[in-house]
């Protein structure tokens, strides 16, 4: 099996650092009580740093005038602020930011057809993915059937800001990385863009590449970077800390022994058949030319049959979620059935089990960039299910049911709206959006 060069990593990123003049300012978060409220994430997102407040509320952080700073915390609603200049009359200010009373949802919400939104719906236009973003503009890729061309398009309440041919063949998605940086993705290859009043291409690497450097970034701190990896035929899972001037840490592994014994039995099964059946003079592996993938050793029906199985299975990873939330890592472990949470050092800080009313391994985490809330969701070809975690009790509560879709697909969760695509017919997909019902 190949290897990957773990040290490689931290060189190899498709980055676009932003530099900004800031100064260091101080603020305070107060409660409707006038309580000070701790562990409140406060995040500059015009640079991207973050801080949290202390048992006091106060926290500083670097930032400009005409910066937006956004607070989160997991028992309250989230604030944004722009800063502005008279805010920096003096050397050290302090900035006073109430945070509203926790939200609460409603017990099994079931919303049908009036109560959905549409949100792009245009003749001979099939949307194959998109990015709501926390200011409520929405990224969306597109494809023009007559025209047979696709487009990356800008939109918001009733306004399109820019729709623009990209000029790429067949892209397949879009993508954002754990540096906040964009992607589209095609076939064989990824490609970084920008966006202001026009969309423009910074980059591109191949699409093995980059899901082998980028993809499995989980988080990036301010030192180092969280990498997730399945190994070992996809049945070990291991978190890596990733930094320039240390060696890779092993910060947690999970592993099916079961599951990989059997993988590898069948991976050396493959290989003995190939290497009695091919001559030594055109033996890939015996001449050094073998990268380690099977799909090179399909000579005839019967090990094409043995590969196909060895690739489904394969392709049936430990299902182990990873997200970022808050400076605070959250890995779900739907082996042993329990949460594990990491501080912002990485260190394990608290495991809850996991209680779920579906299968684990349909368990998909959306993460609200704009509340700071994380939800699951159950799917299927008509109906998709929220489900809110608590992140105190580790458990999930229902909060809303979404009913009479047609093959729903791409569920996104900003600002407590709920985004996804559903198909209206001929393989077209329109998309749409929903209020999660809050008190």
């Amino acid at each position: 099996m190949p290897k990957v060069n773990i040290f490689y990593l931290i060189t190899s990123f498709i980055f676009i650092p932003l530099t900004i003049w800031t100064q260091e300012i101080q603020g305070v978060v107060i409660n409707y009580d006038n309580q000070p409220v701790s562990e409140v994430l406060v995040v500059n997102k015009t640079t991207n740093d973050s801080t949290y407040t202390n048992a006091k509320g106060e926290f500083s952080i670097n930032a400009d005038w005409d910066h937006n700073l956004v607070l989160f915390h997991p028992r309250h609603r989230s604030q944004s602020v722009i800063l502005s200049s008279d805010d920096f009359e003096g050397r050290r200010i302090t900035i006073f930011m109430e945070i509203a009373e926790q939200v609460q949802f409603f017990e099994g919400i079931t919303v049908t057809g009036e109560r959905i939104k549409s949100v792009r719906d245009i003749y001979n236009e099939n949307i194959i993915d998109f990015i709501p973003l926390i200011n409520n503009e929405i990224l969306v890729l597109t494809r023009k059937v007559r025209e047979k061309q696709y487009n990356v398009a800008l939109i918001g309440f009733d306004t399109t800001y820019f729709d623009f041919d990209i000029r790429l063949k067949r892209p397949e998605a879009l993508f954002v990385d754990c540096f906040k940086n964009l992607h589209i993705k095609t076939k064989d290859s990824v490609y970084q863009f920008i966006f202001t009043d026009t969309i423009e291409i910074v980059g591109a690497m191949d699409l093995f590449d980059f899901e082998r450097q980028i993809a499995p970034c989980v988080w990036r701190s301010d030192s180092s970077l969280l990498y997730q990896y399945f190994t070992n035929h996809n049945r070990d899972m291991q978190l890596f800390q990733l930094s320039q001037y240390h060696e890779p840490q092993l910060i947690y592994e999970i592993t099916d022994p079961k599951g990989a014994k059997a993988a590898q039995d069948y991976f050396q099964e493959i290989i003995a058949k190939y290497n009695m059946r091919v001559s030594s003079g055109e033996n890939i592996i015996q001449l050094g030319l073998w990268s380690g993938d099977v799909m090179e050793l399909s000579i005839d029906g019967e090990l094409n049959r043995m590969i196909s199985w060895y690739k489904k299975f394969q392709a049936k990873k430990l299902h182990i979620p990873c997200i970022e939330l808050w400076n605070r890592v959250y890995l779900f472990d739907t082996e042993n059935m329990e949460v594990l949470q990491f501080d912002n050092k990485l260190r394990l800080a608290k495991k809850t089990p996991l209680s779920v009313n579906f299968k684990p391994t349909r368990l998909t985490l959306l993460k609200d960039e704009g509340t700071g809330k994380l939800y699951f969701y159950d799917l299927t070809s008509a109906t998709i299910s929220i489900h809110h975690y608590d992140f105190d009790s580790g458990t999930t509560q229902e909060v809303m049911q979404v009913h009479e879709l047609n093959f729903p697909q791409k569920i996104k969760i900003v600002n407590g709206w709920m985004y996804f695509l559903s198909s209206k017919g001929f393989g077209f997909y329109k998309l749409y959006k929903v209020k999660l019902n809050e008190n």
